[in-house]
């Protein structure tokens, strides 16, 4: 049954897809944010009150965690930041979230990102068993959200 307007969505079934870079299959996103600043301004004679005015607007950094697969994908990516002497590619990213039938229901678009920060898997033989996972954060330049 497909979702209504005013359904609550799944948080867990959701898919990334990054323009050129084929990295599998994502297990988190968080960072999905965009606030604007708060300039605030004391009229001269006027104590009854402080206006708020509308200040610089600014997207947060999205993280994207995956588990750890024989690929250099993200690697590659983050890596051309250090090599390219000023010059970032650039790339857009989508985090599309679905209904339980895998069709996509929304879709916020992250313009212009480039990866901030790779961080590898922690590796630790005597206290845990669980899967080696990747971390990718990313600063794009505009987020947009599109309904499906």
């Amino acid at each position: 049954m497909p979702a209504r307007a005013y359904d609550h969505l799944h948080s867990f079934n959701f898919r990334v897809e990054i323009e050129g870079v084929q990295a599998g299959a994502f297990r988190a996103c968080s960072g999905l944010k965009v606030e604007t600043e708060i300039f605030e301004y004391g009229e001269g004679g006027d104590n009854s009150q402080v206006h708020k005015l509308i200040g610089q607007t600014k997207v947060g950094n999205i993280t994207l965690r995956k588990g750890f697969v024989n690929t250099d994908a993200l690697w590659k990516w983050r890596d051309e930041i250090t090599k390219a002497s000023g010059k970032v590619k650039r790339r857009n990213v989508s985090i599309v979230i679905c209904d339980d039938a895998g069709q996509e229901l929304s879709r916020w678009n992250c313009y212009d990102a480039w990866p901030v920060r790779w961080e590898g898997p922690e590796f630790d033989a005597a206290t845990t068993s669980q899967a080696a996972v990747e971390v990718l954060e990313l600063a794009p330049q505009r987020l947009e959200l599109h309904k499906g």
